[in-house]
């Protein structure tokens, strides 16, 4: 997180400036400014930059497979310092108390369930994140996967996605790689997302894909 005084616009003005005046500079790039690599540089020796330390928890969600990435590491931060917040105080799952959750249900693990989320009996939900007023029919299935506000799953239908996990034999894993498409454009094996009011069918199948609002 970077906060930044309303002077960095006339640091940025004149990285700017210099490079729209420098003969040989490519037209095309004039306009594109890193912070990082052409910002920050510059004003660490003018004693403008500061770092404050953080020693909590703390995660970059710039994806929705880092989501439920942060969303499991969290349920297990509960679990270990903050039971009473989960189901059972042993499980990792979290469900809002005015959530509706038929007994027969199964939920778990890495499961966070929204306000007023209705589940019906025999639903199974894995490694998912439910938000608010969504309802859950009889014996669908969720498994790693966003249901967005207000839809409805239908009766036995299933939405998968695939599990995103850090790489442990990378050096710079990171959940920044999470990425939806890959380099040619085409959507990955990856998280399953419904967006708002989204009605799913009963009978149906949504595999690794990302589903609009309604």
């Amino acid at each position: 997180v970077y906060l930044l005084d309303k002077s960095v616009f006339d640091d940025i003005g004149a990285v700017f400036n210099k490079r729209y005046e420098h003969a040989l500079a490519d037209f095309d790039k004039v306009g594109y400014i890193s912070l990082e690599d052409d910002i920050y540089h510059e004003i660490c020796g003018q004693g403008k930059m500061f770092a404050y330390k953080h020693n909590d928890f703390w995660m970059s969600i710039k994806s929705a497979g880092s989501a439920l990435y942060a969303n499991r590491v969290q349920l297990e931060l509960y679990k270990k310092n903050s039971p009473e917040r989960l189901v059972d105080g042993n499980e990792t799952v979290f469900v809002h108390p005015s959530a509706q959750v038929d007994p027969s249900a199964k939920l778990g693990p890495h499961v966070a369930i929204g306000p007023n989320v209705r589940i019906g009996p025999g639903v199974r939900v894995k490694n998912s994140i439910v938000l608010d007023n969504v309802h859950l029919k009889a014996h669908c299935c969720i498994l790693n996967s966003i249901i967005g506000w207000y839809s409805i799953v239908g009766e036995w239908s299933r939405v998968e996605g695939t599990a995103t996990k850090l790489d442990p034999n990378s050096p710079h894993a990171t959940t920044d790689n999470f990425r939806l498409f890959d380099n040619d454009g085409k959507l990955r094996a990856t998280v399953t997302i419904l967006g708002r009011d989204v009605i799913v069918p009963s009978e149906h199948i949504v595999l690794n894909s990302i589903v609009l609002p309604s």
